[in-house]
């Protein structure tokens, strides 16, 4: 049966989750195997392994689990090895490039950040910032809606500028982080 992979890490990881359930349907007894030093968390994989919801989140909690109390390298979603020798042989050969992978890590946590604009706020602020756009919403507004090419013009320049805005945001907020 092959084997379904989600996490390397030390062998001394003070919390391998074991027993919880993971991918598949019922779900996989999650295991931990040992090699080089190293832990594979595992558990057996189902055929024909989709990324369904259920699977997904059930991947996400065992990485969550078994990263609360130590370093851990995730492995993507549907990471399939043939069997438990061949994660094995692997923690082995590659036992050195691991270690230093999970000492770099050490000490250090991953956020997911999420941000998006208020719809009707970037509108206001882009409108606010570009007098071109400014001025031909007005034009528009004046001559009762403008015309087909006024409208289109005036849609590329807003959806321009709200693509600046975006990026310059996003720069914004990396930094900040």
């Amino acid at each position: 049966m092959s084997t379904y992979v989600y996490a390397i890490t030390t062998a001394s990881h003070p919390a391998l989750p074991r027993g919880m359930g993971g991918v598949g349907e019922p779900a996989r007894p999650v295991r931990v195997l040992e090699a080089g030093g190293l832990a594979a968390v595992v558990s057996d994989a189902p055929e024909g392994l989709r990324p369904k919801r259920r699977d997904l989140l059930a991947h996400q909690a065992v990485l969550s689990e078994a990263g609360t109390a130590g370093c851990v390298l995730p492995m993507r979603f549907g990471s399939i090895a043939p069997d438990d020798d061949t994660v094995m042989g692997v923690l082995t050969e590659r036992a050195d490039h691991y270690r230093e992978r999970l000492h770099a890590l050490e000490g250090r946590v991953e956020y997911n950040v999420k941000a998006s604009h208020v719809e009707d706020a970037v509108l206001h602020r882009v409108m606010a910032e570009n007098p071109e756009i400014r001025s031909l919403a007005e034009a528009n507004r004046h001559s009762g809606g403008g015309g087909y090419q006024d409208k289109l013009r005036l849609g590329e320049l807003v959806a321009a500028a709200v693509q600046a805005r975006e990026a310059d945001d996003a720069r914004e907020i990396v930094h900040a982080l």
